[in-house]
Formats: structure tokens, C-alpha cells, sequence
């Protein structure tokens, strides 16, 4: 998988929430369903990729379903 903190775009332009991530990673094992809201832009998916990243450390990443509804491969998703 793409370390995106390796782009150049991710260093020059975003910020890490650390704070959010490590929050995540602490309820990775519970079995309740995660959900991340915030206004467009905020850097919701950031958080989401790092989280996929992490998470593929210790487990397949065939396991890990990430979608991003906001691709046209995904628009029968959202109806």
C-alpha cells in the first residue's frame, strides 16, 4: 500500500490528527461500529488511510474495506 505521508502533496499540505487516530486505533478491537463525520475537507479519509495502514500491520489487508463514496465506482453504493 502507498505511504501517502511519502507524497509530497500529504507533506506540503495536510496535517495529522493524531489525536482522532490514536482514538480510533484504541477502539480497534471493540466490537461497535466506528463513524467519522466532519465538514468537507477536514481530513476525514487522511485519518481513515493511516488507520487502513496501521491496522494492515497486524492484520490481512483483505480484511480492511475501505470506500469512498465520492468515486463513480461506487455510485450504486449510494442508492
Amino acid at each position: 500500500m502507498l505511504d501517502i505521508r511519502e507524497t509530497p502533496q500529504y507533506q506540503e499540505y495536510s496535517i495529522f490528527r493524531h489525536d482522532y487516530f490514536h482514538k480510533l486505533l484504541a477502539w480497534k478491537d471493540k466490537r461497535v461500529i466506528k463513524v467519522i463525520t466532519g465538514v468537507r475537507r477536514c481530513g476525514k479519509s487522511m485519518v481513515m488511510t493511516e488507520l487502513c495502514k496501521e491496522l494492515s500491520k497486524s492484520i490481512p489487508y483483505t480484511n480492511i474495506t475501505f470506500l469512498n463514496f465520492e468515486m463513480l465506482e461506487n455510485e450504486e453504493l449510494q442508492e
